[in-house]
């Protein structure tokens, strides 16, 4: 797979020629491509001559030339014992930058080599000759670098030549709405031989992908997509994305008088949506020959790509914030406070026992609102050690959380991603879980997830389909069996004995009228234990509810849902009905069921499920993330006096309307992964066991401690609701 550029970034990748500077010793080059009309009928006057370099030196050994200057690689004219003449094409103005590298040195036990004494002779056409001078020492150890010394001249002419332009971006990348700055610039002319004096126009125009950008010039806040200046204004003319999201190609034109340029660049916009995860990798794209540089790149594979940088290079000096790769960047009003993501190197592959490879890094959207932008700069830096001298190259991307478009995988079938509430009306099922997990720094599949194994499911029709319904839920297999007198006063306490008949189901605010609800309908009147058991399984009545315990079409019983009664049903009483009596077939069933009537009722319990009043409001799970009414009013979660749920009602069944139930639900799951992060010296990195596999054990399972399994059946599903745009 080739590797993906940093996705959705504003990169200006130049296609036109760009400034070149001449090295005589081999080096590595990138491939530009450029797309330029030809040059015909050149106005103005001028010849370029080239200018020369005369190199003079008086040691035995070799001396040789690297050199930058504004027009390409010098060509070695001439050369003879202590003397080489090199030529460069075009004497045009600029800087010229020489080092001359002397290649003696001592070998023990011989007689010391000589230092070179060496003149530089450089001349522009007919303008007078500079001349330079340097002595360099040789080299004590032969296997090294070879000694040298510097020199530098800038040259000045009252013309510029107008052979080519260079388009320079005053920054390699930005976010939306900040646009970039970039200059166009003459660039002196090195293969055409026309000059052009500085008060000819030029005239820039976006000739496509004006749809997704335009000028701005100076101070004025109209955009624009054609532009006129004189060489000499040479005015700073940003380009202004428009925000679309994607990979977009640009072409400008610019003409002066007869001569046209053409430049394409992709607009890029760089952003992670909130819970996607990117893998991101570093090049080094060039080294101390020429300009040393690196650069980031993103891939969507956790594989690190041929030619990649192999180590760490996301270790940042410390520049007072320790030696994160990751950094806040937004400097906005609204910009928001906490680090907009998450990221890992270790154990970050989901489902994955291993590392990443080194020289990888791996981030995740983790905090997004509609009225705050969240933006952080991922670094990278390496060492290099260039002539005898280390140093540090880096480079820097700003990446904008943003919002999902949908939560779902592609090919994922049903989507859930819409439903019914209580009053039955139609909301996001994706937006509620992206507001939620924005909010709290909880990748909103994370949430999605968790409904998915916890909300019941109804296929509402038309354009909702399948979605998650507002879910009730009371569990008679794990209910109390007596409750002390403190609790008998709770208002919501459920009492067929209590007077009048009105206040049975507790004296506090009424059972409302809600629509939808699954996996039942609230109780309305009083019920014991053993009532709900008969009432929705099938366990007495074949034609109930299968709810808690449904009858197969052979007679046995099936408590998939309940590990521990399925265990004790097949272990404890098939088996022995079976080996021991040697009962078969239909005898065998209805034997079997008897005695798990009598085991359940009776047994289990050590009392008669039938005299214990089934507390349906109190000891029940409300909402699509099934929070028990015990948790919410616990004072870690604070139903109902959350601040943004102030002087509402605490009945039980108003944790079912999507907003408290995601509200309060949220908070318990955020208390839940902060009381693991408060064990951790790192918040927002580096998780142990990577963050899918610390959110199963902090989160997940400590939602139903009571099966050890809860949290491996609920990671799987995360994977569904992937977000995308």
């Amino acid at each position: 797979m080739s590797p993906l550029r940093i996705r959705s970034c504003i990169l200006l990748i130049l296609l036109a020629s760009a400034v070149a500077f001449s090295q005589v010793h081999i080096r590595e080059r990138l491939e530009v491509k450029s797309q330029q009309a030809p040059v015909r009928s050149l106005q103005g006057v001028g010849e370029m001559t080239p200018a020369t370099l005369e190199l003079i030196w008086d040691a035995p050994d070799d001396v040789t030339l690297s050199a930058e200057t504004p027009c390409g690689s010098g060509q070695l004219s001439e050369s003879g014992p202590g003397m080489k003449v090199y030529t460069f094409p075009g004497s045009v103005a600029g800087q010229y930058f020489f080092r001359i590298f002397y290649y003696g040195c001592s070998v023990f036990g011989q007689p010391a080599a000589p230092p070179a004494n060496i003149t530089g002779t450089l001349t522009f056409g007919s303008d007078t000759p500079i001349v330079f001078h340097g002595t360099v020492q040789p080299r004590s150890d032969c296997m090294g670098a070879p000694n040298s010394f510097e020199f530098t001249y800038v040259h000045t002419t009252p013309y510029v030549s107008l052979s080519d332009f260079i388009l320079r971006p005053t920054v390699d990348v930005v976010t939306e709405g900040q646009g970039t700055d970039f200059l166009f610039e003459p660039l002196e002319g090195c293969v055409d031989t026309r000059w052009y004096p500085e008060n000819d126009p030029i005239t820039l125009t976006i000739v496509s992908g004006s749809a997704f950008g335009k000028f701005g010039v100076g101070d004025d806040p109209a955009l624009v997509t054609t532009v006129t200046f004189l060489v000499s204004e040479l005015p700073t003319v940003r380009f202004i994305p428009s925000g679309r999201l994607g990979t977009y190609p640009v072409r400008i034109e610019a003409r002066c008088l007869s001569l046209v340029r053409y430049w394409e660049f992709d607009v890029r916009y760089c952003s992670i949506l909130l819970g996607e995860a990117k893998y991101f990798y570093v090049v080094q794209e060039s080294g101390c020959e020429t300009y040393p540089r690196i650069k980031i790149y993103e891939t969507d594979s956790p594989v690190r790509p041929p030619g990649a940088e192999a180590t760490d290079v996301w270790v940042v000096p410390d520049e007072g914030e320790g030696s994160s790769p990751v950094r806040n960047s937004g400097n906005e009003e609204n910009s928001g406070s906490r680090l907009g993501v998450y990221w890992e190197k270790n154990k970050p592959i989901p489902g994955g026992a291993s590392n990443l490879p080194v020289g990888m890094i791996r981030l995740v959207g983790r905090y997004w609102h509609p009225d705050s932008v969240y933006t952080v700069d991922l670094m990278a830096t390496k060492k290099l050690v260039c002539w005898g001298r280390e140093g540090i190259i880096a480079d820097r991307v700003p990446i904008e959380v943003k919002k999902p478009a949908r939560l779902l995988t592609p090919g994922q079938s049903p989507t859930y991603a819409k439903a019914k509430d209580v009053l039955n009306n139609v909301i996001s099922i994706d937006d509620t879980c992206i507001v939620h997990g924005g909010r709290y720094g909880i990748p909103p599949q994370f949430i999605k997830a968790h409904m998915d194994q916890e909300a019941a499911k109804k296929n509402f029709s038309g354009e909702i389909g399948w979605g998650f319904a507002p879910s009730y839920r009371f569990e008679p297999y794990a209910a109390q069996t007596s409750y002390g007198r403190a609790f008998r006063r709770h208002k919501y306490f459920v009492d067929k004995n209590r007077t009048p008949a009105t206040d049975q189901m507790g004296t506090g605010k009424p059972i409302p009228d809600h629509q939808n609800v699954l996996y039942l309908d609230y109780p309305r009147t009083p019920l014991t234990l053993w009532d709900v058991i008969t009432q929705y399984s099938q366990l007495v009545d074949p034609g109930g509810s299968s709810l808690y315990g449904k009858r197969r079409s052979d007679g046995f019983m099936d408590y998939y849902a309940y590990p521990s009664l399925q265990h004790y049903y097949w272990i404890k009483i098939v088996d022995p009905l079976l080996f021991d009596k040697g009962y078969r077939g239909q005898e065998l069933a209805d034997a079997a069921r008897n005695q798990m009537i009598n085991y359940v009722r009776y047994e289990r319990s050590q009392v008669d499920l039938n005299a214990v009043s089934a507390q349906t409001r109190i000891k029940s799970s409300y909402g699509l993330l099934q929070i028990t009414y015990e948790t919410a009013r616990d004072e870690t979660v604070g139903y109902p006096y959350d601040q943004n749920d102030r002087g509402a009602e605490d009945n039980p069944e108003r944790l079912n309307v999507t907003e408290i139930g995601m509200l309060y639900s949220m908070k318990h799951m955020n208390n839940l992964l902060n009381a693991g992060l408060d064990k951790l010296a790192q918040k927002d990195h580096d998780w142990p066991g990577g963050l899918e596999e610390y959110f199963k054990n902090v989160v997940y399972q400590n939602w139903n401690p009571g099966d050890t399994q809860y949290g491996d059946k609920v990671k799987p599903r995360i994977e569904k609701f992937k977000p995308s745009e």
